[in-house]
């Protein structure tokens, strides 16, 4: 898997009539000029680019033709991971608004090694949507944000969102409850990963507001990120289709202290 690429010089200058030089911006170099190359961990190449010009073009500087191209390689491999919609928390979205996707799931991609890719866990990891450029209905193209992969690569894919304005009727089937904490020493990792693998149960939307920060209550990260404590009070918002059962079932067990 390759790692980097680095090219030396990055830039080279080109001569040719204007018509020609106004639509290139790049010189393309085929991994063809690669294949006679053993590649190692870091393998250094020297490129004779006067092939790859473009067509009616030529080197302003002849002593530039030959680039130094470094390639840095990694043994691994890649792995995609599949995330329900009703996980992703749309963070700094306004009042009034909502976000929708266009399928109920999404997948995150990742590189790394074997082991490290076999070590991730889809309920540790936390993702959300930076909304603060977004605050205006319509459809956008958006990167997630990702929290939770290790020591994994994420490969950062656009999907595409659609923002609306809520309904009157939306507004009042939400079920909001605020909650206070029992557990002696908060909501750690075994509480937690209770209160994760519970949500992860329902089908619909389950996030939670502490100390002025909104969270996910799908994904442990984000519970443990909160840093709620004993005697904290914690709203719970519920959002969709089996919201009534999951808000009896969540509450029931956070009052009943999270099996601690």
């Amino acid at each position: 898997m390759v790692e980097e690429a680095l090219i030396e010089p990055a830039e080279v200058q080109i001569a040719g009539r204007p018509d020609v030089l106004k639509e290139i911006d790049k010189i393309t170099i085929p991994a063809e000029a690669l294949e006679n190359t053993e590649i190692s961990s870091r393998t250094e190449v020297g490129i004779d680019v006067t092939p790859y010009l473009p067509e009616n073009t030529k080197l302003v500087d002849e002593s530039q033709k030959n680039i130094a191209v470094t390639i840095s390689v990694s043994e691994g491999g890649s792995r995609r991971i599949h995330i329900p919609v009703s996980s992703i928390i749309p963070r700094e979205l306004e009042e009034g608004l909502k976000v929708s996707f266009d399928s109920e799931q999404i997948e995150l991609a990742f590189t790394g090694s074997e082991e490290n890719l076999k070590k991730l866990d889809a309920s540790k990891i936390n993702v959300y949507i930076d909304m603060k450029d977004y605050n205006t209905p319509g459809k956008y193209q958006v990167v997630p944000v990702v929290e939770g992969y290790g020591d994994c690569q994420y490969k950062g894919e656009k999907i595409n969102i659609t923002v609306e304005k809520k309904s009157k009727k939306q507004e009042a089937e939400m079920i909001r409850q605020v909650v206070t904490i029992k557990n002696p020493t908060g909501l750690h990792l075994s509480p937690a990963g209770l209160l994760c693998k519970t949500a992860m149960q329902f089908e619909c939307k389950i996030t939670f507001q502490a100390k002025n920060s909104t969270g996910n209550a799908k994904s442990v990260l984000s519970i443990l990120g909160a840093c709620v404590k004993s005697g904290d009070e914690v709203e719970f918002i519920f959002e969709g289709e089996d919201e009534e059962a999951a808000a009896r079932e969540i509450i029931e067990m956070i009052e009943s202290g999270l099996g601690e």
